[in-house]
């Protein structure tokens, strides 16, 4: 894509707020189709209801949960490649496997919120990489700009000055571009939030997680930068969803 000016002014950045690696949530952000459900028997973006999406074992609710952390990242790869095809910082505290509070994270669905035992009963999977480029910050932000609008998406300054840009795709998924310190390019996506109990999944990935780390199973061994804590990762490079087989069951 060739670089194009601003219709009226050059996008003059500058430093932004910094950018949170955990607990990050698309603030001020909400997915109309999945808000535009009656309260009950509220669909996600799967066609599932809650009541649906709380049936069957729980390897089955897991491995649709794996099935929606790999479409994310399919999603993010593009858009990557589409900003630059070259080597990106991952987040050095979330690999992405694990997921956030579908309620929390601003694409609430109708109904949603926290169950009767104070679980959440949605959720979400959460992205973020990071590259410094060679040519101004400002150029990137304009050229992915101007793409994501091509396509139709309806992106939006989150405030005027702010040099932070975002989006909801007509999929389900937030987008959310932004300059991080003095000339880093920082990339955020979220899946459309899916009905499922928080705890169970969080629970099954992350003890999964931690036992895939334990035996170095493939794909979870990175080199990692001493300082930062950051790998140097090309697109469609990423942490596979941890295998239900990682830990035994009855």
């Amino acid at each position: 894509m060739k670089t194009r000016s601003w219709a009226h002014n050059a996008l003059i950045v500058g430093l932004s707020l910094g950018f949170l690696l955990t607990g990050c949530t698309p603030p001020e952000t909400q997915n109309t189709q999945q808000t535009s459900q009656e309260n009950q028997g509220a669909r996600d973006l799967s066609g599932a209801t809650k009541a649906e999406a709380y049936s069957g074992s729980p390897k089955d609710r897991y491995a649709k949960a794996g099935e929606r952390y790999k479409e994310l990242n399919a999603f993010y790869v593009g858009v990557q490649r589409d900003i630059h095809a070259g080597t990106w910082q991952d987040s050095p505290t979330h690999s992405g496997v694990t997921p956030t509070e579908g309620y929390n994270s601003g694409m609430k669905l109708d109904g949603d919120g926290q169950g009767d035992d104070g679980s959440a009963d949605s959720y979400t999977f959460w992205l973020s990489r990071f590259y410094t480029p060679d040519e101004p910050v400002a150029q990137v932000l304009e050229r992915t700009v101007e793409d994501w609008r091509r396509r139709g998406w309806d992106v939006k300054e989150k405030v005027p000055g702010s040099h932070r840009f975002a989006t909801t795709t007509p999929e389900g998924y937030w987008l959310d571009i932004k300059v991080k310190g003095a000339g880093t390019i920082a990339l955020r996506a979220y899946s459309p939030v899916f009905w499922g109990s928080y705890d169970e999944l969080l629970a099954a990935v992350a003890e999964r997680r931690d036992a895939e780390d334990e035996a170095k199973a493939p794909g979870t061994v990175f080199n990692r930068d001493p300082k930062t804590k950051q790998a140097s990762l090309k697109p469609g490079v990423y942490r596979p969803f941890p295998a239900w087989d990682a830990v035994p069951t009855t």
